[in-house]
């Protein structure tokens, strides 16, 4: 019985941290044409148009990339926000690039960067991103410029 009464109660929980979820509103949202297929957490994206969206106000929060037909989603936590010295210009997604000596190649969504702030995202490597970094010959940091859809409110 004590097992059922607490499933109950994460359940409600979880319901209530998604409806605050919603609530907050999206205080981040970001649009990005990416020509190849990644992988976010543990999820592979095909290339193409995507919206990159922060789903609430926290310091660090929770994002969610969708694109453009809505077939492919996925939503993943941020391990922390990151600082750096210059502040960016332009808002840019930062890939993790694996080639392996046998010219196989790996992309995983790694930071988020807005123009105008100091703070960028940072998401957990995910176990297969960790097992490619064992594996892999080498890896290097991919860049993708993006565009900025709504406007800044943080």
């Amino acid at each position: 019985m004590n097992t059922k009464v607490v499933k109950i109660f994460f359940a409600v929980g979880l319901l209530v941290m998604l409806m605050g979820v919603g609530a907050n509103g999206q205080s981040l949202k970001l649009k990005a044409n990416i020509p190849f297929d990644f992988t976010y957490g543990d999820v592979v994206m095909p290339a193409g148009e995507y919206d990159l969206m922060k789903l609430n106000m926290l310091s660090a929060g929770v994002f969610q990339i969708r694109d453009e037909a809505g077939k492919n989603t996925a939503v993943r936590n941020v391990m922390t926000q990151i600082a750096r010295n210059n502040i960016p210009t332009e808002s840019v997604l930062i890939f993790n690039r694996y080639r392996g000596s046998g010219g196989e190649v790996s992309y995983f969504l790694s930071q988020v960067w807005v123009a105008g702030s100091d703070r960028g995202f940072e998401f957990f490597k995910h176990r297969s991103e960790r097992e490619l970094m064992k594996r892999m010959a080498t890896r290097d940091i991919i860049t993708i410029v993006v565009k900025r859809v709504n406007p800044a409110t943080e």
